[in-house]
């Protein structure tokens, strides 16, 4: 019980980041994204940790909230530190591509199952 609990709150926590994102709110975005990284990290899930911790310093940096992405490098070193430079161009080529924001949403999606697929370990299926 408690594991499909845990699975059904990381797929609440990406339906709010893709809304957020479909609706043009990277603050939102920011904060889902911040806080889906601090839940893998409790489930021990590092991979994913910092590929969510990655999203959220690009969404507070794309609202110029340059004081919590001080804090998060700060807090969060480890999780960040490794992906710096690709996080940068990997945000500049996100920002720099045009789409529209249904194609930016997909390819999110499709970022995140890519991910979760190359866990160490299975997720468990969301019912």
């Amino acid at each position: 019980m408690r594991e499909h609990c845990l699975w059904a709150a990381a797929e609440y926590y990406d339906k709010s980041i893709e809304k957020s994102i479909e609706c043009d709110f990277p603050h939102f975005a920011a904060i889902a994204n911040e806080l889906a990284a601090k839940f893998y990290l409790y489930c021990k899930r590092t991979q994913l940790a910092k590929f969510y911790m990655h999203k959220a310093v690009h969404y507070y940096k794309s609202y110029g909230a340059t004081n919590k992405v001080v804090q998060l490098e700060t807090r969060y070193s480890v999780l960040l530190r490794f992906q710096q430079s690709t996080h940068k161009n990997g945000a500049q080529e996100y920002e720099n591509t045009g789409q529209n924001k249904e194609e930016k949403t997909q390819s999110f999606t499709t970022n995140t199952f890519v991910n979760v697929s190359l866990c160490e370990a299975p997720l468990a299926p969301i019912r």
